[in-house]
């Protein structure tokens, strides 16, 4: 300040002095203020937690399999009745093109797995497999 004994200069100076104190004054009451606990609250339901189809080539074709995993917990962690419910399409492209399918429930508390699989049978050739088609999908019963 230019002017430190002058009349704004002394007034600016308490005016600062009042907004520390101030400041200071809301800063000590709101950490006096009792503090509520908030306790996150998920909503329940099933989730798919893995979902993975392959495919093998055996002796004679092809072995096709979609492995899943799902869970179901309520808000508090506690397991709820899941079941995991697996749709598995095959394809083989050769000079050909074949398919297979299989599909399938499985039913648990918490968490449930289960795998399908089906075969190709190709015979001697050899070509491109997919699972694309295939899919997981849980339900709350």
């Amino acid at each position: 300040m230019p002017y430190p004994n002058s009349i704004i200069g002394v007034g600016i100076m308490r005016l600062t002095v009042v907004l520390l104190l101030l400041c200071l004054l809301s800063v000590s009451f709101a950490n006096d203020q009792e503090q509520t606990k908030q306790t996150r609250v998920e909503l329940p339901g099933c989730y798919i937690i893995r979902c993975y189809g392959s495919c093998f080539r055996g002796d004679k074709g092809y072995d096709c399999v979609l492995t899943g995993r799902a869970a179901n917990f309520d808000g508090n962690g506690n397991p709820l009745a899941v079941t995991l419910h697996l749709y598995l399409e095959c394809y083989v492209v050769y000079f050909l093109v074949q398919s297979c399918c299989s599909s399938g429930d499985f039913s648990g508390i918490g968490e449930v797995e289960g795998s399908v699989g089906c075969f190709i049978n190709t015979g001697p050739y050899e070509g491109s497999c997919f699972t694309y088609e295939s899919s997981c999908a849980c339900s709350d019963s």
